[in-house]
C-alpha cells in the first residue's frame, strides 16, 4: 500500500486524527506536513482564489480533501501516486459522516473518535 499516513485537521489547522497506515510510515505523528499544507493552502487562496489539493516532492506526494465547514482530510503516499482526491471525498462521506457528524455523542472539540471510527478509517485505506 503507498498510502503510508492519513489526518483530519480541523479548521484552525490542528490535527485531530492521525493513522500511519504503513510499517514503513513514521508511526509518530508529524506535524510538519500538516502546518505546511495548512500554510500552502492558505497563501493559494489568498493569491488566487483557489484550493491546493496535492503536492508532490521527491520523497512522497501529499493529497487533500477539504469539506465546506473546515475539516480537511490528507494522506500521505508515495511520490508519483495517483490523485487522491475521489478516496478522500468518499471516506468522508462514507466514513467521516457516518462515523462522527452522525453521532450524536461525538464532539469535535474533545478530538476523541470511536473504535469503530478507528476501524473504519483502516477497512477503508486497506481497500485502496
Amino acid at each position: 500500500m503507498p498510502i503510508h499516513q492519513f489526518y483530519i485537521i480541523d479548521k484552525n489547522g490542528q490535527i485531530m486524527f492521525f493513522k500511519p497506515l504503513t510499517q514503513q510510515a513514521n508511526q509518530e505523528q508529524d506535524s510538519f506536513v500538516p502546518a505546511l499544507l495548512w500554510q500552502l493552502k492558505q497563501t493559494v487562496t489568498r493569491f488566487n482564489n483557489s484550493q491546493l489539493n496535492s503536492y508532490e516532492t521527491t520523497e512522497y506526494s501529499c493529497h487533500s480533501f477539504e469539506t465546506p465547514t473546515g475539516y480537511m482530510f490528507v494522506a500521505l503516499a508515495d511520490s508519483g501516486y495517483r490523485s487522491l482526491q475521489d478516496d478522500l471525498k468518499l471516506f468522508y462521506q462514507n466514513v467521516f459522516v457516518q462515523f462522527c457528524l452522525n453521532d450524536f455523542d461525538w464532539d469535535p472539540a474533545l478530538g476523541k473518535f470511536g473504535e469503530d471510527f478507528v476501524k473504519g478509517v483502516q477497512k477503508f485505506w486497506d481497500e485502496r
